[in-house]
């Protein structure tokens, strides 16, 4: 099967994305507080196979449990947050491998500026959960209390840039954002523009400095008539929507020779 080589994500012991495996994760329904029916139910999971367990925190009880929890079991715990940034800073301090985070329920900047410090510090991922039940009450008035899958899609854009404004900005430079991301930004391109985006993965990219591109591309046609496209595609996605400085100098070089160059030329040029 091809496999999209998405980012890796590290959740306690267990990597997720890029290659590697796809792993089994569970939900406990029982009260995380019931520390030894929780545990119980873990270590039944685990027997079948279960790789990550994720674990309800509605109180400070649930947050606290955690602790007790991690001892006791030997796969990452997920705590997925209710309400509260409190708790989620709770959960952290208890232990938890990763946190979920539902939009609808912590809406307040600075509440999830705390949370994701808190997250760097530890070297705890963050999953962002949106579903029907975790709208922004203000969202969901604007829509006329309708859920729509627009509404879902702007809810986690929202709340995908307050993340981008206080961790990539803070953690990455548009580098090493580049070593990481280059993947998923072509893939991002490429729902735009497939030809920009294969113009862009065959380009050579060199870093002068952190925040200085060189892009070199052949100099084609297709090249000449849409790399500005790519340029302002980069920018906005660094500058824009992550706070960073990038500077990206064009450069054209001579393309190699191919026999089936001139006939593909034709076809794109036809296709313009």
């Amino acid at each position: 099967m091809d496999r999209t080589n998405t980012k890796r994500v590290k959740i306690g012991n267990v990597v997720i994305g890029g290659q590697n495996k796809v792993y089994i994760q569970s939900m406990c329904n029982i009260k995380t507080s019931k520390v030894k029916s929780v545990v119980k139910q873990i270590l039944e999971l685990e027997e079948l196979g279960c790789d990550i367990i994720r674990v309800s925190v509605l109180d400070e009880k649930d947050a606290k449990a955690i602790k007790k929890i991690k001892e006791q079991i030997h796969i990452p715990l997920v705590a997925d947050i209710h309400f509260s940034s409190k708790l989620a800073l709770l959960a952290i301090d208890s232990g938890a491998s990763k946190i979920r985070l539902n939009p609808g329920n912590i809406e307040n900047e600075a509440d999830i500026a705390r949370i994701i410090t808190k997250c760097k510090e530890k070297d705890i991922a963050i999953r962002i959960g949106v579903n029907s039940g975790s709208l922004p009450k203000t969202k969901f008035k604007e829509a006329d209390y309708k859920v729509t899958s627009s509404l879902m899609i702007d809810t986690l854009d929202s709340y995908i840039k307050i993340f981008e404004k206080y961790q990539l900005s803070g953690q990455y430079n548009a580098r090493t954002l580049m070593d990481i991301y280059k993947d998923s930004i072509i893939t991002e391109l490429k729902e735009f523009s497939f030809m920009e985006a294969n113009l862009l993965k065959a380009a050579k990219m060199e870093f002068t400095d952190d925040s200085h591109l060189n892009l070199t591309i052949e100099n084609t046609i297709i090249a000449q008539t849409r790399s500005h496209e790519i340029v302002e595609f980069l920018e906005k996605v660094f500058c824009e929507r992550c706070g960073m400085d990038l500077h990206v100098n064009l450069i054209f070089e001579e393309p190699k020779e191919s026999k089936y160059r001139k006939n593909s030329e034709l076809q794109m040029q036809m296709e313009i």
